[in-house]
C-alpha cells in the first residue's frame, strides 16, 4: 500500500495541485521546515517530505534547514516512540508469541547485543528510509527517551544535510 502512495506521489508531482501544496509549505518558511520534517520520519509521507527539503534548498542554507526539519523529525519519531510504545506493542505481542518470535526479541534485549540493535537503528534513522524501524530498534536497546530523542535529532538532522548536499 506503501509504494503505492509513494507512486501515485511522484507520478503525481509534476501537477499543479502538488506544486501549490509545495510552493505554499516552502512559503511557511521555517515552520513548513519543522513541518515537513515531521513528515520526513514516516514511511507513508517520506517522499513528499523529501521533495519539500530540496525544494528549501533553493533557497535557505542546508545546515539551516537540516537542524529545523531535524527539530520536526525529533517530533516526529516521539509521536511514533509514543504510538509503538502504548498502540502498537500491546497488540504485536500476541502476534509475536504466535510467530515464536519472543525469544528472539528478547536476545535483542540484552545488554550484548545493545550496541548492535543500537547501531542499526541508528543507521535507519540517519538513512532518508522512515524511522520507524530504526525507532523500533533502538526501543529495544534500551536507552532512555531523551537519549533516543537527542539521538534522533543529531542524525535525522545530519541524514537531511547529507541528503541535501547530495541533491544540490
Amino acid at each position: 500500500m506503501a509504494i503505492v502512495v509513494m507512486a501515485v506521489f511522484v507520478l503525481l508531482l509534476d501537477s499543479v495541485i502538488v506544486q501549490t501544496l509545495l510552493k505554499d509549505i516552502v512559503n511557511l518558511g521555517y515552520l513548513g521546515m519543522l513541518l515537513t520534517g515531521i513528515l520526513f520520519v514516516s514511511f507513508f509521507t517520506a517522499a513528499p517530505a523529501v521533495a519539500l527539503l530540496l525544494s528549501f534548498a533553493d533557497i535557505y542554507n542546508p545546515l539551516i534547514i537540516a537542524l529545523v526539519a531535524g527539530c520536526g523529525a525529533m517530533l516526529g519519531d516521539f509521536i511514533i516512540l509514543r504510538f509503538a510504545e502504548d498502540q502498537i506493542g500491546h497488540e504485536l505481542k500476541p502476534v509475536a508469541k504466535k510467530l515464536k518470535l519472543i525469544g528472539f526479541i528478547n536476545l535483542l534485549h540484552k545488554k550484548r547485543f545493545k550496541f548492535i540493535t543500537a547501531t542499526v537503528g541508528a543507521i535507519v534513522i540517519a538513512s532518508p528510509f522512515p524511522d520507524e524501524t530504526g525507532i523500533a530498534l533502538l526501543g529495544l536497546s534500551r536507552i532512555s527517551s531523551l537519549q533516543l530523542l537527542l539521538l534522533t535529532f543529531a542524525l535525522n538532522s545530519a541524514g537531511i544535510f547529507v541528503l541535501i548536499l547530495a541533491f544540490r
